[in-house]
């Protein structure tokens, strides 16, 4: 497995879910991977220049988006700030986490409280019950 997430990663750093173009989540995961991976140089190199595609690819907002070079950051986020302060770095760790952390999405209208009815979930007051979203501003989870 580690031969082939060596394989896999693109020139620019990051890895493609099959083959393509870089997106982040295929790249994170790859990334823990590795960080669990036995230290090899040649694990190290891989690490360290996919670690650097994610830094640069952050957002200014602190978030992820799916791939480099779409403007909106979405649930990646998460799945990347799990890589923590010593491999990202303390600053891109940071605002990541602050990002995620205020993406809190409340359903919202009468279609949201009838979806909730519908599933199973009468009563429901959805002005107490967030979650996090997929895309920000739309219903979380």
């Amino acid at each position: 497995m580690i031969d082939d997430t060596l394989r896999t990663q693109n020139a620019d750093g990051g890895w493609p879910y099959r083959i393509g173009k870089s997106w982040t989540e295929p790249s994170a995961y790859a990334l823990l991977a590795l960080s669990a991976a036995p230290s090899e140089a040649r694990v190290k190199k891989t690490l360290d220049k996919g670690l650097a595609w994610l830094r640069d690819t952050q957002l200014s907002t602190g978030g992820w988006a799916a791939q480099a070079g779409m403007e909106k950051p979405v649930w990646v986020t998460a799945l990347v700030s799990l890589l923590g302060p010593a491999r990202l770095g303390g600053s891109a760790y940071g605002r990541s986490i602050t990002w995620t952390v205020n993406q809190y999405s409340e359903m919202r209208g009468w279609k949201d409280e009838l979806a909730l009815k519908i599933h199973g979930a009468p009563g429901m007051d959805a002005s107490t019950h967030g979650g996090w979203s997929w895309v920000p501003g739309t219903a979380g989870w």
